[in-house]
């Protein structure tokens, strides 16, 4: 979990954005949660991905590599610290890992 410190010390870092789906909670949760949805629209337009690892649970790592349309590849790793069912979940970099603390919120 992000301790308090952290989450002040990323403040000017944070992005939130927000979106309004016309479908059932359920459904959308799962497009965020099952690795074959997410790899479908995860990332910038005209980009694919490759997943290597996922577990949307508390702890859980998410591997995976996104490609970009001229080939470059980038690759990315997070650790969820927080995943609730048809609710809210959170991704941050993994500690020691050399990446500055940043929060990714998913809400769905």
């Amino acid at each position: 979990m992000t301790s308090p410190s952290t989450r002040a010390d990323t403040a000017d870092r944070e992005i939130t954005i927000s979106r309004v789906f016309n479908a059932p909670r359920e459904l959308v949760f799962r497009a965020w949660t099952e690795p074959q949805h997410l790899a479908q629209w995860w990332g910038p337009k005209n980009f694919t991905n490759t997943f290597h690892q996922f577990d949307p649970r508390p702890g859980g790592d998410w591997r995976f590599i996104m490609h970009g349309p001229n080939g470059t590849d980038y690759p990315n790793y997070s650790v969820y610290a927080r995943a609730r069912a048809a609710a809210a979940h959170r991704v941050r970099p993994p500690l020691g890992a050399g990446i500055p603390p940043r929060r990714l919120v998913q809400r769905a």
